[in-house]
Formats: C-alpha cells, sequence, structure tokens
C-alpha cells in the first residue's frame, strides 16, 4: 500500500507541477493579450484624434470658403437689387417725362417681336 501511496504522490506531484506551468503559461498569455490590446487601444486613440483633428481642419477651411461664397452672394444681389431699382426709377422718370415717346416705343417693340414670332412660326 505504501507503494501505491507513494505513486498517488508523484502523480498528485506531477499533475501539481503540470497544473502550474499552464497556469503561468495561461497567465504569460493574458499579459500578452493585454499588452497588445492596451497597444491596439492606443493605437487607435492616436488615430482617432488624428482623424478627428483632420476632419475639424477640413470642416473649418469648408465653412470659410462658404462663408466667403455667401458673401459675395450677398454683394452681387445687393449691387444687381440697387441696379433694378435704379433702372426701375429711371424708366418712371423717362416714361413720366416722354409719355408719348414711351408709347411709341413700347409699340415698336411689340410690332417687332411679334414680327420676330411670326416669322419663325411661318418657316416651322
Amino acid at each position: 500500500m505504501s507503494k501505491t501511496n507513494s505513486t498517488i504522490e508523484r502523480v498528485k506531484e506531477s499533475v501539481g507541477d503540470v497544473m502550474e506551468k499552464a497556469r503561468e503559461v495561461i497567465n504569460d498569455g493574458l499579459d500578452t493579450a493585454e499588452t497588445k490590446f492596451s497597444d491596439k487601444a492606443d493605437q487607435l486613440g492616436r488615430q482617432y484624434r488624428r482623424t478627428a483633428g483632420q476632419v475639424r481642419v477640413a470642416t473649418n477651411r469648408f465653412s470659410e470658403q462658404a462663408r466667403g461664397h455667401l458673401e459675395t452672394a450677398q454683394e452681387t444681389y445687393r449691387d444687381a437689387k440697387k441696379k433694378a431699382s435704379r433702372w426701375n426709377r429711371d424708366s418712371r422718370r423717362y416714361v413720366s417725362a416722354n409719355p408719348a415717346k414711351s408709347v411709341l416705343l413700347a409699340a415698336g417693340v411689340g410690332l417687332l417681336f411679334g414680327l420676330v414670332l411670326r416669322g419663325r412660326r411661318s418657316r416651322d
């Protein structure tokens, strides 16, 4: 029986050694995985910050360009509105000062358009 006990003790010792080695391998693997995961997370964080910065810069540039185009469009609109208002005022003054000429001029323009349109219709 002592031989059996001694064999059991050796088996227990061997199993204990194997368990200890397995525990060390698993812990080393977990440490390596944790390090790699941490490194990848740091790398991803740096990449995110870099990309976010690039997007911010591009957005600001686009916003400034859009603002410049909007200001140019508003200025062009104001200029066109002033010119149209001036043309309206000048034409009203001309018509008030020259009513007969204005009626004859309008009739002439109407006749000209009528002839041009009629000429196109006969060719079609």
